[in-house]
């Protein structure tokens, strides 16, 4: 996947989301949780590389 691809669907989820918390549609913990996770299915990843990242980011900060 390269990384020009990555950007696009990154822009295109944090728009989503800025759009969905400005229209007021979305409680805030619903739209930065389940859109990320919808663009990333959309973008390609499947749900082991999502447990990945949800359990290697956590550890990430806290190093």
């Amino acid at each position: 996947m390269s990384e020009a691809y990555l950007a696009f669907f990154g822009f295109l989820i944090i728009f989503a989301v800025i759009a969905f918390l400005m229209w007021g549609k979305i409680h805030p913990i619903v739209a930065m949780v389940i859109i990320p996770v919808i663009g990333a299915l959309i973008a390609g990843f499947g749900f082991d590389e999502l447990r990945e990242f949800f359990s290697g980011g956590p550890i990430k900060l806290l190093m």
